[in-house]
């Protein structure tokens, strides 16, 4: 199994989520600085949510016509463009465009990285390789908290999101390098989304994901204004504690990898 792809594939999903991540700790300046409230500033996260799933809905379609490899780049040059445009926002509409168009560049990634690992890696190697890969967001959620705080004290916020974007565009160098472009085996004479939604084990599958979502992430998205606003919190302190509080979840996609191999999906599933 060779590591190198899988290297720049976790990198690229490290940074792409943390463009999400990030707005947890800077919610409550941003907050400050427009001058919103509670229930307005968490509205932010509904219009990256909207983008997002839009884009999760329609880029396997669009992926099978332009290319996986491609779809990856559009999707990331479209989020370092949308963190760039961050720093001329100035107005609550203009952050809710914002958040909106971040969601829809983000969510490219993920539909088109899985058929990438999939034609890259031998099936044996899947689980494995998908489990270390999905260490990727758990590790964001944890450092990022952390990490932000620090880069504050040197940099305003919107400066920091132009750094993480350029950063993200720059790993798409070795991506295109170290990438695969999997086959297209088929074509479909009609949509493809009906059968999906004929099958009841989407429906059940999507109804957990919804409840496990809004359980961590969703929770972790508005709990450092909650911290820091309502309970006092001292900002660095709120979101160190965020970060640790998170730690677990690093290990628990590779241990999952692994222990699938031994015992199964539906097991997994089931203990989960």
């Amino acid at each position: 199994m060779t590591v190198l792809p899988l290297f720049v594939f976790w990198s690229l999903w490290f940074l792409n989520f943390s463009t999400r991540t990030i707005f947890s700790p800077i919610l409550p300046l941003i907050e400050d600085g427009l001058s919103i409230s509670h229930g307005q500033a968490g509205g932010l996260f509904t219009s990256l949510a909207i983008g997002f799933s839009i884009t999760l809905f329609l880029t396997g379609r669009f992926a099978f016509s332009l290319g996986y490899k491609r779809m990856v780049g559009i999707g990331i040059f479209c989020i370092t463009l949308v963190l760039i445009c961050y720093h001329w926002a100035e107005s609550y509409r203009a952050l809710h465009l914002l958040f909106f168009l971040l969601g829809l560049s983000s969510g490219t990634y993920l539909p088109t990285i899985f058929p990438i690992i999939t034609q890259t890696y031998d099936p044996q190697h899947w689980a494995k390789a998908i489990g270390i890969h999905e260490t990727a967001p758990c590790l964001s959620i944890f450092f990022i908290p952390i990490l932000v705080p620090f880069a504050l004290r040197y940099l305003h916020w919107k400066s920091v999101l132009l750094i993480l974007g350029v950063l993200t565009l720059l790993f798409l160098i070795p991506f295109w390098k170290v990438s695969v472009e999997p086959k297209h085996e088929k074509t479909y004479e009609r949509s493809p989304y009906l059968d999906i939604f004929r099958n009841r084990v989407v429906w059940i599958i999507g109804i957990l994901w919804v409840f496990s979502a809004a359980s961590s992430l969703g929770t972790y998205s508005i709990l450092p204004l909650y911290l820091i606003k309502e309970r006092g919190m001292e900002f660095g302190f709120a979101n160190r504690l965020l970060g640790i509080s998170r730690v677990a979840g690093a290990v628990v996609p590779l241990t999952i990898g692994f222990l699938k191999d031994r015992y199964g999906f539906k097991v997994i599933i089931r203990w989960s």
